[in-house]
């Protein structure tokens, strides 16, 4: 809760309507479908742009809906028939084709009990699935097999992150469109502990969107594994609608406004040096600290005037702090001052690949990006951008990361660094 206490206070307004889709979303697979409605309700009267990224949830609620007979009010996007989501997800589950189109070849001829590993799980999942049926599901008694090869590669493989997700989301799903619901409850329970360690590799609503699952769901099945009660839920509510009108009514705002940068770096440090993946090895650390001497007030005038540009305040405030900073978690390493150029220079063909790809899709995306100052991660998986004001907005910081789609927005540099000590406190 505080976490999403905090996004709501600090994050875009895109990535806020995302995380309170998700709440509602979590609320509803945990039975509580009153209360999501009533928190959709509340972020849908806020006339908040609904965002696009939230069309899986969309459809995911619409079949609770249809279950229930209960809708929220002023839904902001069109509703879609059932019948043609439902085969809509038992594709995106189980048609393996386009993804791996040789695992046919490597099983061909082989019984799948003579499968182990990853080919165990394809075909426990490749089975389930028939591109000429209209409801694209085999046969009975071929979904049954599956279901036994999928159960196999569950209790004999233990898989983790997407390979558990996947799994037991098809396994889930099949049981209970064969009527095997106490088999469905097993991994439904299951899917919802895997979720609690690896949700970064879940899509909540590929559940909702089988109407045999859905309706376990409701019974709320995985209420005490998300903690959650009517009670809590109604309370939640109550604290996340005046998160909420405060975001409208003062704006976004910094959580911790009053650290100075020299505090905030070292809260920073302290917690990511205690992390037990931290690698202590790769860098010289001295007295819990992530930072470099501080940059020199002329060093930053001449990267002023290399740049022909006035860099941010924030900005400089933390070069003044320190001239960079070791990378932690999944972060970029920061660089030194004398370092940081025009992205299109440093690295004009990842400009020109992206511009390519964008210009018809968005172009103020592409004049932003090809004007931006790489102030972190060069030649690293990710990399950390200043986009320069327009007429319409101040300095943004943009993360790129090579297992992230797009880009990450932060309204600016001081955002980022914030949101990265939240991510750590959320971690401990």
């Amino acid at each position: 809760m505080n976490k999403l206490l905090r996004q709501i206070q600090s994050d875009d307004i895109e990535i806020v309507y995302r995380q309170v889709t998700d709440t509602a979303t979590i609320w509803a697979i945990s039975g509580f479908i009153d209360q999501a409605n009533r928190l959709l309700e509340k972020l849908w009267s806020l006339k908040i742009e609904h965002s696009g990224d939230t069309w899986l949830n969309d459809e995911g609620f619409q079949f609770l809906w249809t279950i229930t007979g209960k809708m929220p009010n002023h839904i902001p996007f069109p509703l879609k028939d059932i019948d043609s989501m439902q085969a809509e997800n038992w594709s995106d589950n189980f048609n393996l084709w386009n993804e791996n189109q040789d695992y046919a070849q490597r099983i061909e001829g082989k019984d799948w009990t003579q499968l182990s590993g990853n080919d165990l799980k394809l075909v426990g999942i490749g089975l389930a699935y028939d591109k000429h049926s209209s409801n694209k599901a085999s046969a009975q008694e071929q979904q049954l097999t599956s279901l036994k090869a999928l159960d196999k590669y569950i209790t004999t493989c233990n898989p983790v992150g997407y390979d558990l997700f996947m799994s037991l989301t098809c396994a889930s799903i099949i049981a209970a469109r064969n009527g095997l619901t106490k088999e469905a409850e097993q991994y439904i329970i299951k899917w919802g502990k895997g979720y609690k360690e690896y949700w970064a590799n879940y899509l909540l609503p590929y559940l909702m969107r089988d109407l045999p699952t859905a309706k376990i769901l409701l019974t709320g099945i995985l209420a005490p594994i998300f903690e959650l009660t009517k009670e809590k839920c109604e309370n939640d509510l109550q604290i996340i609608s005046i998160a909420l009108d405060d975001r409208i009514t003062k704006g976004q705002s910094l959580v911790y406004e009053k650290l100075t940068w020299q505090k905030l770096l070292k809260h920073i440090s302290i917690r990511a040096i205690k992390k037990p993946d931290f690698d202590y090895n790769e860098i010289s650390i001295s007295k819990n600290w992530l930072g470099f001497p501080p940059a020199k007030k002329d060093e930053i005038t001449t990267a002023e005037t290399r740049l022909n540009i006035k860099l941010p305040k924030e900005y400089k405030d933390f070069l003044l702090t320190t001239n960079g900073f070791h990378p932690f978690s999944f972060t970029p390493t920061l660089l030194p001052v004398d370092k940081i150029d025009w992205l299109k220079k440093l690295d004009p063909q990842l400009v020109e690949i992206w511009s390519e790809s964008m210009n018809e899709v968005d172009k103020d995306f592409v004049e932003s990006f090809s004007n931006s100052i790489l102030i972190g991660g060069q030649q690293e998986e990710q990399q950390l951008l200043l986009i320069p004001p327009t007429k319409n907005k101040n300095w943004e910081c943009w993360f790129f990361a090579s297992w992230n789609a797009g880009e990450t927005k932060y309204a600016n540099f001081r955002y980022y660094m914030e949101n990265e000590l939240q991510e750590l406190e959320t971690e401990e």
